[in-house]
């Protein structure tokens, strides 16, 4: 009897999630909020449901790069735009669609410049400052970068 309950439960997990692609609830990456002030820069990745990320850093040159695992990228290229103080280059890009979609943001360094990401909710919080204690106030305004 266990197994069979085991066996039910398996596939109307399988068909819940089907059902779920089916019907067109996709997580997408569709906004990136932008706030600056003279100290500090900080953006937030806002994808339309919670999800998984993976951060590092590449250097030649320095660069963050956070992947959104199971995300789709419905942010046009040419809407993300550097601060110039702290990133001299933010895009947003996808990186595969199988075997899972991964939709890869990339923020060029200038020279000094520290990062913090935080999760906050469903969002994805990355601060930038040559400052470490900046990063850890919430010390700038927000206006909408898209």
């Amino acid at each position: 009897m266990k197994s069979h309950l085991t066996i039910v439960t398996t596939l109307v997990a399988g068909l819940i999630a089907l059902a779920s692609v089916a019907g067109g609830e996709v997580t997408k990456l569709d906004s990136i909020d932008f706030a600056q002030s003279p100290i500090a820069t900080t953006y937030t990745i806002n994808p339309t449901g919670a999800v998984q990320y993976q951060e590092y850093k590449l250097d030649n040159p320095s660069r963050l790069v956070i992947d959104l695992v199971g995300v789709n990228n419905a942010i046009p290229g040419e809407s993300l735009k550097p601060d110039g103080a702290f990133i001299t280059a933010v895009r947003a890009s996808q990186f595969q669609t199988e075997p899972d979609a991964i939709t890869r943001v990339v923020f060029e360094l200038a020279e000094g410049t520290q990062y913090k990401v935080t999760r906050r909710g469903d969002s994805i919080e990355v601060a930038f400052s040559r400052e470490p204690s900046v990063m850890r106030c919430g010390l700038v305004e927000r206006e909408d970068l898209i």
